[in-house]
């Protein structure tokens, strides 16, 4: 069964999991994917220029571009809830257990 009271049915705690993975992902993005962008664009542009034509160039680096970020993001999201999740669960996991 759902608990309609959060999203997805997860904890309270899930939320925040979630905010502070993306906030951290945005700037892993940002710090990034221009790196990553700039050092993958005369490979783009030799393989752009190949397959379609000189014309198309700026238009096919700009969908690169972008493909780059949205790569970047995702992964470092995926990454950082994974990341998040299990330094938890080792500190709680570590934690004496106080039972009444």
């Amino acid at each position: 069964m759902i608990n309609n009271n959060y999203p997805q049915g997860g904890s309270p705690r899930s939320g925040a999991i979630q905010n502070l993975a993306m906030v951290i992902s945005i700037i892993a993005t940002l710090v990034c994917a221009p790196l990553l962008g700039n050092f993958t664009e005369n490979w783009a542009s030799k393989i752009i220029i190949e397959s379609y034509s000189a014309e198309y160039l700026e238009i096919g680096l700009f969908v690169w571009k972008a493909l780059i970020y949205a790569l970047v993001y995702y992964a470092a999201q995926a990454f950082l809830v994974g990341a998040i999740v299990s330094l938890l669960l080792a500190i709680a996991s570590r934690l004496p257990m106080f039972v009444p």
